[in-house]
C-alpha cells in the first residue's frame, strides 16, 4: 500500500500503527514523503515487522501528491496496490475485506469514508450539475459500482494501474479522484464501492493541501477542473463549463455583488492558467533517497 505524506507526521503514525494491527497485515507499506526538503525527515516510528516491508521514499517533488503516489506505484511488489491519505483512522479488518472485495472479482475497490463523524450523501450533490454528480465520489454507504473514486481510499489491481499510466502528477489535490475514476472506467475496471469497508478520514487542519491558501486551493480546484474537461472531452466542452460556472454564480450571489465580481474574477483566471497546468508534470528535482528501513 502507498502513502503520500505532506508535513504531517504525527497523524501519519497513527495511520501507520492502524496499518500494522490489522487482521491481514499488508505486504509492504510505502511512505512517499513530499514534505518541504528542508523539514523532511525519516519517521522513528516506521520500522518493519516480520511480516511488513516499510518502505520509505523521499519523493523528487516538493509538495506533489500524485507525483508522490505514482513513485510508491512503482515500489509496490503485490497484485493489489492500496492507497491511504495519510491521517486516517482505519478499523482493524479493514484490508482483511477489501481483499475479500477483490476475492470476489472486482479489479478496483473503495468504500464508505467519514469525514468528521458523517459521510457525503448522494443527495447533497448539485442535481443542476449532472456530469460532476456522476463523476463525484459518493462516500454514502450504499453498496454498488462507482466512476467516482476516492484517491484516499481505493484499491486497484497493480497492473491495471500501471497500465493506464498510474495517478496524473499534474493535479495538486483537486481533480485527480475525477481523473483517477474516469480513466479506470475507460480502461474496462469496474470499481466497487463496498458497504463493509470503512474509514474515517480526519481531516486534519495542518499539512497537506492546507499549507496553502485558501484562495491558492480554489484557484487550483477551478484549474484543475478546466484542465480535467479539456484533457477527456474537448475545448468546446470546457468553455460550455466556464459558462456554466459563470450563470451559476450570477444566480447564486447575484446579492453580493463584491463577491460576485471576486469569484468571477477567479473563474477568468483559472481558465486562463488550464493549459499550462498539464505542462506542471515530471520530475524536477534530483532522484529520490529510497531507503528500506528494517527492524
Amino acid at each position: 500500500m502507498v502513502i503520500p505524506t505532506y508535513h504531517r507526521y504525527e497523524p501519519l503514525e497513527q495511520t501507520v500503527k492502524d496499518l500494522l494491527n490489522q487482521t491481514v497485515p499488508p505486504k509492504q507499506i510505502i511512505v512517499v514523503d513530499n514534505t518541504a526538503l528542508d523539514e523532511r525527515s525519516e519517521p522513528e516510528y516506521f520500522r518493519s515487522t516480520p511480516v511488513t516491508e516499510c518502505l520509505y521514499v523521499s519523493s523528487a517533488r516538493e509538495g506533489r501528491v500524485n507525483v508522490a503516489r505514482n513513485e510508491g506505484l512503482a515500489e509496490v511488489t503485490s497484485t493489489f496496490v492500496l492507497y491511504f491519505d495519510d491521517d486516517m483512522s482505519i478499523e482493524s479488518d479493514c484490508i482483511e475485506r477489501i481483499l475479500t472485495a477483490h476475492g470476489e472479482g472486482w479489479d478496483g475497490v473503495t468504500g464508505t469514508i467519514f469525514e468528521h463523524g458523517r459521510t457525503l450523501d448522494a443527495s447533497e450533490i448539485s442535481p443542476n450539475r449532472a456530469l460532476w454528480s456522476i463523476l463525484r465520489t459518493q462516500h454514502g454507504a450504499n453498496r454498488g459500482t462507482t466512476i467516482g473514486v476516492p484517491s484516499c481510499l481505493i484499491s486497484v489491481r497493480t497492473a491495471i494501474l500501471r497500465m493506464i499510466g498510474g495517478f496524473d502528477d499534474a493535479y495538486i489535490y483537486n481533480y485527480d479522484d475525477y481523473d483517477l475514476g474516469i480513466r479506470l472506467w475507460k480502461a474496462g475496471c469496474i470499481v466497487l464501492r463496498d458497504s463493509r469497508v470503512s474509514v474515517n478520514h480526519l481531516k486534519v487542519p495542518t499539512g497537506g493541501g492546507r499549507v496553502n491558501s485558501a484562495a491558492e486551493r480554489r484557484l487550483n480546484s477551478i484549474t484543475a477542473k478546466y484542465y480535467f474537461l479539456h484533457k477527456h472531452f474537448n475545448k468546446r466542452a470546457t468553455r460550455l463549463e466556464l459558462v456554466a460556472d459563470f450563470l451559476c454564480l450570477i444566480a447564486d450571489m447575484r446579492k453580493t455583488p463584491i463577491k460576485l465580481v471576486r469569484e468571477i474574477s477567479m473563474l477568468r483566471k483559472g481558465y486562463s492558467r488550464y493549459p499550462a497546468y498539464g505542462r506542471s508534470k515530471g520530475i524536477t528535482k534530483t532522484e529520490p533517497h529510497q531507503q528500506v528501513i528494517e527492524t
